[in-house]
């Protein structure tokens, strides 16, 4: 269900609303990426053409970590489940994590996409991370792959949400991946912390020598 849901959103639906909206898309890889392997993505987020723009980047199977809360939007919403997408209740940490630990034991091939801060940002200002992509990472022993989605903001940003701003270029910057150790020398907490802020230090630097 995710190959397909992902290749006919990415080949199909997406390609139509980026056309419409009249907006760009640029992927480069800072190096190349082995897409045949699984690993955690943790990108930034400041529009809903961020999950559009990593759908459009990324060779399906991928799955999303999504908020209960879109389940409730038209028609992407009522697409996440049977796509196998993994829908955590934010407003539950207990139910969230068991949903990330589920997710974990499907042994999920592909790549597992988190939006690291949480929420759009309102300012267009990169945010703290959330430190649930890598307790998941280290638990399933995945690579962290950082991604820098740059210039969503400027084409629609979450206030106010109708108006958008055709004519930009979207640019995904993947950085390369980190590993994280089979065994944490100093413990997971630190390691956590660890790959949250050499994750956020690799997307930080690429939005700031990125022009929208």
């Amino acid at each position: 269900n995710a190959r397909l849901a992902g290749w006919v959103a990415q080949r199909l639906w997406v390609t139509v609303i980026l056309a419409v909206a009249g907006v760009r898309l640029h992927v480069r890889e800072i190096t190349p990426i082995d897409w045949s392997k699984a690993h955690v993505v943790c990108a930034n987020h400041a529009s809903v053409f961020d999950a559009l723009a990593m759908i459009r980047a990324i060779p399906p199977p991928y799955r999303f970590v999504a908020k209960r809360e879109i389940l409730k939007w038209p028609i992407v919403g009522w697409l996440l489940w049977p796509a196998g997408q993994i829908i955590v209740d934010r407003a539950n940490r207990t139910q969230a994590v068991h949903s990330l630990g589920e997710a974990g034991q499907r042994h999920i091939r592909g790549q597992v996409i988190f939006f690291v801060e949480g929420t759009r940002t309102l300012t267009g200002e990169l945010l703290p991370f959330k430190k649930g992509a890598f307790h998941f990472a280290i638990d399933n022993q995945l690579p962290i792959l950082p991604a820098a989605v740059c210039g969503t903001y400027a084409t629609l940003a979450k206030r106010p949400w109708w108006q958008l701003n055709a004519g930009h270029q979207i640019e995904v910057v993947f950085c390369s991946p980190i590993q994280p150790p089979a065994a944490p020398a100093h413990g997971e907490r630190a390691q956590i912390e660890a790959l949250l802020n050499a994750t956020h230090t690799q997307i930080a630097d690429l939005l700031a020598n990125t022009e929208d």
